[in-house]
């Protein structure tokens, strides 16, 4: 009987919904860092996962691109709001939210890995793994054995991630610069002993005269690029991996539900995009005559071909 008893309670409280899913407890201030499709995906993506769980929460959303000056007044209602945590999409977003709440648990989304001191924020970032975008460029560039990489004091950590995939057969040949205006002359020094060129996120060694300047010399040394996004493919890279944002939306939503089932922020780390969508310029291999697999374009998301 005891027994019986044991799994009616269990049966019990797996059943019955936790009480945070009581719409009535569950505020969520959304601040958004202005409009755009990815910013808009990511917010669909983290309100769909809440329904799905049943979650019908309370929403106060504010898009600073509308109200930037207002910045404080924001954070001023937030405050008084008190919310159960905060969702924030883009860096200016973030960086708001970061710099003025120190005791309401925030989710980031929507921006590169930032660095945090405080304990009340975690989320989701949108530095796809190496190891993802290493194993397509196998797939891609199977001839493909040394890697060039530019890289500064700020992503100094990539060059470091690269002595884990050496069962790969990749070499990474590296330069590293103190700002933008060193880049041509890294790039001069390194593109005879490469095979191809990676970019990363690193704003000290990319701008868009930088960027030009790689797409445009790369192209004509018939140096295959791997880009960041599909904003970089349509320019003259071979392939991008680009986040799912609206996959990262839900992967932000499930964080939030672990912090407000008790969870403390800064004890849940930084989880990267776990869906990535392949973006191919087949108007660039061509010209590079890089033969693509048929199976590998079908699989791609966007493909560029005139």
């Amino acid at each position: 009987m005891k027994r019986i008893s044991q799994y009616l309670l269990l049966v019990f409280l797996f059943l019955t919904p936790p009480l945070w899913l009581d719409s009535s407890q569950i505020t969520i201030a959304v601040i958004t860092s202005g409009k755009s499709s990815a910013y808009s995906q990511a917010l669909e993506g983290f309100l769909k996962l809440l329904k799905e769980k049943k979650v019908d929460a309370k929403i106060w959303e504010c898009n600073l691109e509308e109200k930037e000056e207002e910045s404080k007044a924001i954070i001023r209602q937030i405050k008084q709001k008190a919310p159960d945590f905060i969702f924030t999409i883009g860096s200016k977003a973030t960086i708001l939210a970061y710099e003025n709440i120190k005791d309401i648990p925030i989710v980031f989304s929507m921006v590169l890995a930032p660095v945090v001191t405080s304990t009340n924020i975690t989320g989701v970032t949108l530095n796809i793994p190496v190891e993802a975008t290493l194993k397509t460029l196998k797939r891609i560039l199977p001839k493909a054995k040394r890697i060039g990489l530019i890289y500064s004091e700020k992503s100094e950590g990539i060059v470091k991630t690269f002595t884990a995939y050496e069962e790969m057969d990749l070499k990474l040949i590296s330069k590293k610069i103190k700002s933008e205006m060193e880049f041509p002359d890294a790039l001069k020094n390194i593109s005879k002993r490469i095979d191809c060129f990676l970019m990363h996120a690193d704003p000290s060694v990319y701008s868009m005269p930088s960027t030009q300047y790689l797409l445009k010399t790369s192209l004509a040394a018939g140096l295959p690029v791997i880009g960041l996004s599909l904003s970089y493919v349509k320019a003259g890279a071979l392939f991008s991996l680009d986040c799912d944002y609206e996959d990262i939306g839900k992967q932000s939503a499930e964080i939030a539900l672990r912090i407000l089932m008790g969870e403390r922020a800064d004890l849940i780390p930084f989880l990267h995009p776990r869906k990535q969508n392949l973006c191919l310029n087949l108007i660039v291999a061509e010209r590079l005559g890089i033969k693509i697999p048929k199976k590998i374009i079908k699989e791609a998301l966007v493909v560029i071909k005139e």
